[in-house]
């Protein structure tokens, strides 16, 4: 099964899709979440919040979160996504989770939330204890569930990749790289 995030400009009744991200959640979107946003995330699967002030917590989150991923070109891929959002004159944006809250409706809200906070709070000790969980398998099979063992998450960077269902890995290339960041801008 694969997941989906995107992130929409919304302005009045139009809405515009601007990025998205199959397969994770870019680590950039965490940022433009305030504590109170992972609260509506986690019953709507996808919340609506005021452009500037997530522009303004993203910002101010980027040397931070560059500090958790010195391997990555953190700053440039963040500061590309910036200014895609500073020239997008829509006074909201929509940020969509649904697939992930789905996929884990007990788990990624709590995880989320964790992770929001830890950023907000420029915290890199963001500490998450993900229980142990079976997935179901095929109908029919009997034996075909998935058994995910539980985790203790003890960063700020491991909860992030969690959050975003995919960590940085040394083996990515740069384009995938720049969309664990920022997101795959639509034109």
């Amino acid at each position: 099964m694969s997941t989906r995030a995107s992130l929409y400009a919304k302005s009045g009744a139009k809405v515009k899709e601007l990025a998205e991200a199959v397969g994770f959640v870019p680590v950039c979107w965490v940022a433009l979440l305030s504590p109170a946003d992972v609260d509506v995330v986690a019953t709507e699967g996808s919340v609506t919040v005021d452009r500037t002030a997530a522009v303004d917590r993203c910002a101010a989150a980027v040397g931070f979160l560059a500090g958790l991923f010195p391997d990555v070109e953190f700053e440039a891929y963040a500061n590309d996504l910036l200014a895609l959002l500073r020239r997008t004159r829509a006074p909201q944006l929509i940020v969509v989770l649904n697939d992930l809250v789905a996929m884990d409706p007990e788990s990624y809200p709590v995880a989320l939330r964790a992770a929001v906070a830890s950023v907000v709070r420029r915290d890199p000790a963001c500490a998450f204890d993900r229980p142990p969980k079976t997935f179901p398998g095929m109908p029919g099979v009997k034996g075909s569930e998935f058994k995910q063992p539980g985790a203790k998450l003890r960063t700020t960077r491991e909860v992030l990749g969690y959050c975003a269902t995919t960590p940085m890995a040394d083996d990515d290339d740069e384009d995938l790289t720049r969309e664990k960041v920022r997101g795959a801008f639509l034109k």
